[in-house]
């Protein structure tokens, strides 16, 4: 039971974030330029914890 939760979630938590970057996106007269790159700077922190975490187990 637990497992088929977890994969359910791992499959569709990539999906949910690719669809809020491309509805979510702010107008670019809205956006603030120190807000620049840090969509990019989480993607690849949340990336490298992933990692990190499946190398461990």
């Amino acid at each position: 039971m637990l497992s088929s939760v977890l994969w359910s979630v791992v499959a569709l938590f990539p999906v949910s974030e690719i669809a809020l970057a491309i509805f979510k996106r702010a107008d670019a007269s809205s956006a603030r330029s120190e807000d620049r790159g840090s969509l990019r700077l989480l993607w690849v922190v949340i990336t490298l914890s992933v990692l990190a975490a499946v190398a461990c187990m």
